[in-house]
């Protein structure tokens, strides 16, 4: 598996390099990527197995194989957490905008997650935890009017 923290240069290794290096294209083989990692909405991280430590949709969406999981990465807002438990080597994003912990549940990304969005092509840069001081947000309007997402597309 990748290291979620090194981001997209893991994923770019282990998944687009690797295991779809076959798909016919790099953009295929990160759609795929994209794809196999929407798994997160099913899940959630524990410092006992992987030094992280949160669920990556909210709660009502948690465990539920739906697309939370993306809607989670492009429509809130985020905010890096360093040393996640006191380790240095374990950074994430905490969710920031509104809602940030419910009943104990509180919604992450890894930079694995946040390069998907930020990073899906080099173009904007690298955005990490460790390396951060403030937020990673996407305007969802933009994301209208530059055609990647289409009305109702989230329903």
């Amino acid at each position: 598996m990748p290291d979620a923290e090194e981001g997209c240069d893991h994923l770019e290794s282990i998944f687009v390099n690797h295991i779809y290096s076959n798909m016919g294209s790099t953009t295929d083989s990160w759609k795929m990527t994209a794809a196999i990692s929407g798994a997160h909405t099913l899940g959630q991280a524990r410092i006992s197995n992987s030094g992280f430590n949160g669920h990556w949709s909210d709660a009502a969406n948690q465990g539920k194989f739906n697309n939370d999981y993306y809607k989670s990465l492009l429509l809130k807002g985020w905010f890096p957490e360093k040393s996640v438990n006191g380790n240095s080597g374990k950074n994430q994003w905490l969710r920031i905008d509104e809602h940030t912990e419910v009943d104990g549940h509180h919604e992450i990304m890894l930079n694995s997650d946040m390069c998907l969005a930020y990073d899906n092509d080099g173009r904007a840069g690298t955005l990490k935890s460790a390396d951060s001081d403030c937020c990673g947000w996407i305007e969802s309007r933009k994301l209208f009017n530059d055609g990647v997402l289409v009305s109702g597309a989230f329903n």
